[in-house]
């Protein structure tokens, strides 16, 4: 079986790579070949660009594959992208999505299965939903069988693990030892994480007024807690504006020049420059 991995050298492609070795499928990887390792020594190995369109669909569209797992796709242009190079040129398609496109709405149940709604709050899974949809529309036209993932908690060597209850493998070494897994409330700690952060705001803020009046702070702390509205109230309304704002990054940086040389040509330049240069990167 000819397998293409589009990424390979991640986290779950890593682990995918390992078990579909051993048991002979003859696996190829497209990235652009700044992560391999001796483990993938072996293995061929297509270089380019996942953003760069035309350059993946002209070095794709001339292969053929049995299962292409796609693990690096996440705006609908790289899902159309795919379906360019790989409808009619593969049988499967599986497609890494993320749980992320369910949303944030809290389950009455702990599992849940296919049936739940889709309702993703973040740009992140708005985008994986979109791709989701791009590519059952292409099983559908009869381009590939699609199959869609959506890994949830996940870790591995070079990667903590991320769930919501720590940062180690404890939970998953219960799991593999057949002990029981120890959740609050039933695994839903939805309000218990809510009670814990409303306590200990509350003695955050009642330390001072509860703290003895012989115990006297040193002038270095007290300065600094006087800006500790101002830190919060930015680091809340910060992200939201700069992050993934090409159109501001821009214009702050046209603001420096214009204020450092008071030049109107090279004022527009930079900003346009700026402007390019963050779109690109962002």
């Amino acid at each position: 079986m000819k397998v293409l991995i589009v990424g390979g050298t991640g986290l779950i492609s890593t682990g995918i790579v390992h078990e579909l070795v051993p048991r002979g499928a003859q696996v190829t990887l497209f990235n652009r070949g700044q992560r391999l390792t001796r483990a993938f020594a072996n293995l061929p190995v297509i270089q380019g660009d996942r953003n760069a369109a035309g350059d993946f669909e002209q070095r794709l569209t001339r292969e053929r594959f049995d299962v292409v797992i796609d693990m690096i796709c996440f705006t609908p242009a790289q899902a159309e992208a795919s379906v360019r190079a790989f409808a009619g040129r593969t049988e499967q398609l599986i497609f890494c999505s993320s749980v992320c496109a369910y949303g944030v709405d809290s389950p009455p149940q702990v599992l849940i299965d296919e049936t739940f709604p889709l309702a993703p709050s973040t740009e992140y899974g708005k985008n994986k939903l979109a791709c989701e949809r791009i590519f059952e529309r292409a099983a559908a036209a009869g381009g590939f069988a699609s199959t869609i993932v959506r890994p949830s908690n996940t870790y591995g060597p070079g990667a903590s693990l991320i769930d919501q209850m720590e940062f180690d493998s404890t939970v998953w070494d219960r799991v593999a030892h057949g002990l029981p897994v120890l959740c609050a409330e039933g695994g839903m700690t939805l309000w218990l994480i809510i009670l814990a952060m409303a306590v200990l705001t509350f003695y955050q803020r009642a330390s001072f007024l509860l703290l003895p009046e012989r115990v006297l702070l040193p002038p270095l702390l007290v300065r600094a807690l006087r800006y500790v509205p101002a830190a919060v109230l930015t680091a809340i309304w910060a992200p939201e504006i700069a992050v993934g704002n090409e159109q501001l990054l821009a214009g702050a940086v046209a603001i420096a020049v214009a204020w450092r040389w008071r030049m109107t040509f090279a004022t527009i330049i930079a900003g346009l420059l700026a402007l390019h240069l963050f779109a690109w990167l962002i």
